[in-house]
């Protein structure tokens, strides 16, 4: 689905969801974001929090916390994509080579039983790259993404440390496997 239209997919939910994962920042944390739909709510939320540092390749990101004086923003550079997202070997190096931060708040197109998944594999490689360099992932999807299969394995499990989700719907499948 187009970005519009994912935009407009269970907002109830995703603001929902942004609201319990503000809960997990602290003043003083750096915090990377991916450029999915969920994150531009948490960053609605963040906007409240002080003394944060956001590090992420989302534009839209980008434009709801630039300016604010208790927040610092920091885009990652590269090649401006259709998701209004920054994508492309400069992103990724940049994440790679210079970016760390306490905590990753991401999502995916899917979630199955042993993995997360992705369906677009220039984001997902920047979001591999903000795994490896986060001392603490937060997996952050509404019970749409159950079953959703992406072409591209964005992460296992075993590399995440939280997930957030809306109430009473975790698959028993995957809550085994988690």
């Amino acid at each position: 689905l187009s970005l519009d239209k994912r935009k407009k997919l269970n907002v109830e939910a995703k603001a929902q969801l942004a609201k319990e994962a503000v809960k997990h920042i602290v003043n003083g944390d750096t915090v990377f974001l991916d450029a999915s739909t969920t994150t531009y709510y948490i960053a609605k939320e963040i906007k409240n929090l002080k003394n944060i540092t956001v590090v992420t390749n989302s534009l839209r990101v980008v434009s709801e916390l630039a300016g604010l004086k208790d927040i610092k923003v920091i885009c990652i550079g590269g090649m401006a994509g259709a998701n209004q997202s920054v994508i492309g070997s400069m992103a990724e190096n940049n994440i790679r080579d210079h970016y760390f931060a306490n905590k990753l708040f991401f999502s995916g197109r899917g979630i199955t039983r042993s993995a997360i998944l992705d369906s677009n594999e220039q984001e997902c490689f920047i979001k591999k790259n903000m795994i490896k360099n986060a001392d603490k992932k937060y997996y952050v999807f509404d019970k749409s993404k159950y079953g959703k299969v992406g072409f591209v394995k964005l992460a296992d499990f075993s590399e995440i440390d939280c997930v957030i989700t809306e109430k009473n719907t975790l698959d028993p499948e995957v809550a085994e496997a988690l």
